[in-house]
């Protein structure tokens, strides 16, 4: 039994030797050499040179394709279509109306009708056929003919009546300046009378310059009567022009409810 207990015991032993003197040489045969790494350095670096003419045609494909989609988002000019102040299509002329309400041809296509209006909130803008009923007035179906009730109508109506506010501003200046004109004219009589009547002539004159001041003030309180007059028919036209404002809004607004 102890014989092989020591026989055992020379085997672990001798297995032990072996195993500490070969894993260093393991260890080093696994472990690349100074020189070989050296070596690997020394290679050169890998060059890769880009084919020039396949990007560029990459290049070209991205831009026509990104160009594609653009375009598509883009909607091409036709009725119906709602515009703000910077992205309106122009017009070849204002057909009726002004800056502020109005219509006209749009230079794209005159087929296509560009109307407007302007609240608080700025003008806005909207595009109808040329022969639109909302444009021109609905048609009666028994002979065919346009009633007044389309989108020029409201616009005829509102350039008359803006020229009356507009004639009706200059007569209460008129009125105004005549007034203005008048009093001014009786105050230099009654100054100037009373200088020369009484440094020159001793008063004999005061009745003839009192006269002249006294017509000419009468003549500035007419006036002055007058122009009170003319602005109470400004105000009343004023008014009247503000319901016709808000008529073609009413109709701007009917009009994109109903379709173009």
């Amino acid at each position: 039994m102890k014989k092989q207990d020591l026989r055992l015991r020379f085997v672990l032993i001798s297995g032990l030797v072996f195993t500490i003197a070969v894993s260093p040489l393991a260890v080093t045969s696994l472990w690349p050499s100074s020189a070989f790494a050296a070596a690997q350095l020394a290679q050169p670096p890998i060059q890769f040179t880009p084919n020039v003419a396949e990007l560029r045609l990459t290049s070209i494909a991205l831009t026509a394709q990104m160009a594609t989609v653009a375009a598509a988002a883009t909607l091409s000019l036709a009725p119906g279509q709602a515009y703000s102040e910077t992205n309106k299509p122009k017009v070849s002329f204002i057909e009726g109306g002004d800056e502020g309400v109005g219509y006209g041809p749009t230079e794209e296509d005159p087929s296509v009708y560009l109307i407007w209006t302007t609240d608080d909130a700025g003008t806005h803008y909207y595009t109808v056929g040329a022969d639109s009923d909302q444009l021109r007035g609905t048609r009666d179906p028994v002979n065919n003919s346009r009633e007044e009730n389309g989108f020029v109508h409201v616009i005829e109506e509102y350039k008359t009546k803006a020229q009356e506010v507009s004639d009706q501003e200059l007569l209460v200046n008129r009125h105004q300046n005549l007034r203005m004109t008048s009093h001014g004219g009786a105050l230099g009589a009654a100054i100037v009378g009373g200088l020369i009547c009484g440094v020159v002539t001793g008063g004999a004159c005061y009745v003839a310059f009192g006269v002249v001041a006294v017509g000419a003030w009468l003549s500035g309180a007419a006036q002055n009567a007058e122009k009170v007059s003319a602005q109470e028919g400004l105000d009343r036209l004023q008014v009247q022009l503000g319901s016709i404002e808000d008529r073609l809004r009413g109709k701007f607004d009917q009009t994109i409810a109903v379709g173009p």
